[in-house]
């Protein structure tokens, strides 16, 4: 089994034969309290991110974080389920794969 997996730079496991930089697909989760957000990668939460801003263009930060969420499954933003989403938006601005101006976050 361990050689069908690795782990990214934020260890989460990806089957070995998925670059996680590549991979743009998210799951929707049905159950909040079977996977946390804080057990979704924040490579699938930019993903899901990436869906909304493909969507509407741009978006506040705040509106992407919750529909971001809401694309995962997730309707009740705790502060820890942001600060989870705010890092994975951050990290995800700073690979050039977002950008913010205007207080507006769009397509980098």
């Amino acid at each position: 089994v361990a050689e069908s997996v690795r782990l990214d730079e934020t260890r989460f496991a990806w089957p070995a034969d998925v670059d996680p930089a590549a991979w743009r697909g998210i799951r929707r989760t049905t159950d909040p309290a079977h996977r946390t957000l804080a057990e979704v990668s924040p490579a699938e939460i930019a993903n899901a991110m990436e869906l909304v801003l493909r969507e509407s263009f741009s978006s506040t930060r705040d509106d992407l974080l919750r529909e971001a969420a809401g694309l995962l499954g997730y309707t009740r933003l705790t502060e820890g389920a942001r600060t989870g989403l705010s890092s994975a938006l951050d990290a995800a601005v700073e690979a050039g794969r977002f950008t913010a101006s205007d207080g507006r976050m769009r397509m980098g």
